[in-house]
């Protein structure tokens, strides 16, 4: 009988850890898709933020070619850091929910151009 119980209790407790892991996982899930809407948005306003014309000066076309370096510089490395993290992500849920290795990542890393 108290083998059945220390089993029980065991079975409980594991239990209890998968349940913690998934409402993090959760947690973080919705973290992390509130910074990719983060990210799709500025990506949009940026692409909409500047209005070149055929009659666009030099000038503004060299300023408008800045400011977009830097927007989308910026962008890329918020991609990046959302990628990281959710390759993080995924490694942790093969860890503690699956006691698994990963499989083996099919995307090249992203790069910056």
């Amino acid at each position: 009988m108290s083998l059945n119980n220390n089993n029980s209790s065991s079975r409980k407790r594991q239990d209890q850890e998968v349940c913690n892991a998934i409402d993090k996982f959760q947690n973080d899930l919705d973290h992390l898709f509130y910074e990719w809407n983060t990210i799709n948005i500025v990506l949009e306003s940026t692409r909409n933020a500047f209005a070149v014309s055929e009659n666009s000066s030099e000038e503004h076309l060299d300023q408008v070619d800045k400011e977009l370096s830097i927007a989308y510089d910026d962008l890329m490395a918020q991609v990046r850091h959302l990628d990281r993290r959710l390759n993080k992500m995924t490694l942790e849920v093969h860890q503690k929910l699956l006691q698994q290795p990963p499989p083996v990542a099919q995307h090249p890393p992203l790069n910056h151009y």
